[in-house]
Formats: structure tokens, sequence, C-alpha cells
């Protein structure tokens, strides 16, 4: 139920560098790093949110097909669904905290678990997030 938005998801910090750019420097910040990731996850939650969906939504239109109960069944998600979203940065919450966020941080959205950060010490990638496609359908009511 989980996946990547394209290019973000799973990219370099000098290709994360380049997306998040301005939020960089609203945040005086050079260059990313894992310390100074966690970091603007938690401060600006609200404006990552809509890099990372603009990249899972690349298309119009996204065919999600998954399995349930051994019965195939699919959703589509329109882009337009997600244009009008106020992200508000109040309304985000974490499974860890700064200090205890080591591997996986879940962050919700108004109580509801939209995507997980996992970040690695021995892995390439050695960050990724993921979108969970059936909780940010019930975001834009599908």
């Amino acid at each position: 139920m989980k996946v990547c938005p394209s290019e973000v998801g799973q990219a370099s910090w000098k290709v994360l560098d380049e997306y998040f750019k301005k939020i960089l420097h609203t945040h005086q910040i050079k260059n990313l790093n894992r310390d100074n990731f966690k970091q603007i996850v938690f401060k600006s939650i609200h404006e990552l949110i809509p890099i990372y969906l603009e990249h899972l939504m690349y298309c119009d239109y996204l065919l999600w097909i998954f399995q349930k109960k051994n019965e195939f069944n699919y959703k589509i998600f329109e882009k337009d669904r997600f244009q009008n979203i106020s992200w508000k940065l109040e309304n985000f919450d974490f499974t860890r905290n700064l200090i205890d966020w080591n591997e996986s941080c879940t962050v919700k959205y108004n109580d509801i678990s939209i995507g997980e950060f996992q970040l690695h010490n021995n892995r390439s990638p050695n960050k990724k997030f993921r979108f969970n496609l059936n909780n940010l359908s019930k975001i834009v009511n599908l």
C-alpha cells in the first residue's frame, strides 16, 4: 500500500537540495544531511508534502491496482484533487521526534497516516519517503 514518488522518494541529498531549494533557503541550510533533513521534515512538512505529491502525481491520473482479499481492486487518483489542499503544519503529527527518530517515522495528517520516512545507515539509498495510498485516498475522499 506504500509507494515512493518518482525522483524525490529515494533521491540523493544533492537531488533533494535542488527540489527543496526554497525550504533550505528559509532555514539557512546550504546542503542536506541526515540531521538537517530531519529538522526540515518537522519544521516544513507542510511544504514538503506538496513536492512529494507533485512527483507522485506526475501525470493527471494515477491508477492504483491492489489486491484485497484475493480480489484485484483499483482506485484512480486525479491530480486536480490534490491541487486545492491547504496543508497546515499544525495538522501534522509524527510517530517519532527528532531525538528518537533513528530509522522509520510515520507522518500523519489529521490523525491519518499518509506516509513514512525512512533513514538508513548502511543502505543505498539511505533515505526514502513513501505515501500510504490507502490513507492518502481518504484525504481526497476516494
